[in-house]
């Protein structure tokens, strides 16, 4: 009996030792429903498309999304009898949603709902954040004893991703993915790959608008052309140590044929072989592109077209989707060979699939 009363001695004194800290958090164990975790899973996956996508919110379906959840939202918070806390998560959800959409003022609106609902929700807190309300998320009473604490160190993470603050944001999403149900590793994956891929750059970049662009899902041949200037000296003898523009280097790149394919049995030209600057970069161009240069720089001359001279005499093809006849066969046996880009599941190499801008920059650092 004696220590019975001694368990619950300590659990009073380490409850009123936090209580203060418990109390601003409370309301998520109030938002543990499967309604509630349903919508948050839809919620990360708009969320983390945005993060790889700026523009996101301009697509149809995104739009269409977006409405759908906040329709979903609404019909949870029509439901007689819902708790306060319960309340102050889906405002705070609906809140996310409309700044998602660019709609700052009914954000905010949602936020002033969330909080008066209850103060410490953590989509809340995250939302606050967002709209520069809360300015610090490493405050310690905003996490302690919190049954979501992770989500507050996700967004940090996220936070850090947008800061270009690559290897912080890789631990603190490492941390959040542990605790965090399934899908936010699945939607917010991505991200925290291409900041695995990107953490080296911390340092060695100081122009932010490469560093922005190093975040894309998808690059034009142009911004492929301006990551490479920035990232390496390969295009010295395009523009002689100085940053060109877009445009200028598209132009000097195209003149000295590094765009042009080398494995063509017919005759190539810049007006029907050469891809267009805004046109999109799939992993057969960034193979084009990275092998001419390879070409370039070790002198191989003649030899830049070998694979193909000799498995065209009554070979096959080693790559199950690139044919012998393909004017890339070259550049991509190249690449492969030599490591620069690996086969994208052992067999195949997927020419047409559209690698992000840290995938790419992956590609020229092993160059």
């Amino acid at each position: 009996m004696r220590r019975f009363f001694v368990i619950i001695a300590a659990i009073c004194l380490t409850s009123c030792a936090s209580l203060q800290k418990d109390m601003i958090v409370s309301s998520d164990l109030f938002a543990q429903t499967e309604d509630i975790i349903e919508l948050e899973e839809k919620l990360s996956a708009l969320d983390a498309s945005v993060l790889q996508d700026k523009n996101a919110y301009l697509r149809k379906d995104f739009s269409s999304d977006c409405s759908a959840l906040l329709s979903s939202i609404n019909e949870q918070l029509q439901i007689n009898g819902v708790q306060k806390e319960t309340a102050a998560r889906l405002y705070a959800l609906a809140g996310r949603v409309y700044l998602l959409q660019n709609k700052k003022s009914k954000a905010q609106d949602y936020y002033k709902l969330s909080h008066n609902a209850s103060k410490g929700d953590s989509q809340g807190i995250i939302l606050g954040s967002r709209l520069g309300i809360v300015d610090n998320l490493n405050d310690e009473n905003l996490i302690s004893g919190a049954s979501e604490n992770s989500l507050i160190i996700l967004e940090r993470g996220l936070s850090q991703y947008k800061n270009a603050n690559f290897t912080e944001c890789v631990a603190l999403l490492d941390t959040a993915f542990i605790d965090l149900p399934e899908f936010y590793r699945e939607h917010y994956g991505p991200v925290r790959e291409n900041a695995w891929r990107l953490k080296t750059i911390d340092d060695s970049s100081q122009d932010n608008k490469i560093i922005s662009l190093l975040q894309k899902s998808q690059i034009t041949v142009g911004q492929m052309l301006l990551i490479t200037q920035d990232s390496s000296d390969y295009l010295f003898r395009q523009n002689a140590g100085k940053k060109l523009s877009e445009n200028d280097l598209y132009s000097r790149v195209v003149k000295d044929g590094l765009l042009l394919p080398l494995s063509s049995e017919e005759p190539v030209s810049v007006k029907l072989d050469v891809p267009q600057k805004n046109q999109l970069v799939t992993r057969v161009l960034s193979a084009r592109f990275l092998w001419n240069l390879y070409v370039l720089e070790k002198s191989l001359g003649d030899k830049s077209n070998l694979y193909s001279k000799m498995m065209r005499l009554g070979g096959e093809s080693p790559i199950q989707d690139v044919p012998l006849d393909s004017k890339d066969f070259d550049a991509i046996l190249g690449c492969v060979e030599n490591e620069i880009i690996s086969l994208s599941d052992g067999i195949n190499f997927s020419p047409e699939e559209i690698p992000t801008a840290a995938q790419f920059l992956e590609f020229l650092r092993r160059l």
